[in-house]
């Protein structure tokens, strides 16, 4: 396993005894889908249909 580093100008920024929640991201497979399924509906989006974007 890879150990990584805070980066400096976060690490400035902690107390020594700051407590952090760290977040991982992963794409999985659900998050590859779900940007897939955008993707695509954004693809039947027309400079048209721009005028409900405002009610």
């Amino acid at each position: 396993m890879k150990r990584r580093q805070i980066p400096k100008d976060l690490k400035d920024k902690l107390k020594p005894d700051s407590k952090a929640r760290i977040m991982i991201l992963l794409d999985d497979a659900e998050t590859v889908r779900n940007n897939f399924v955008m993707s695509q509906f954004l693809k039947g989006y027309l400079e048209k249909d721009a005028i409900y974007d405002n009610l």
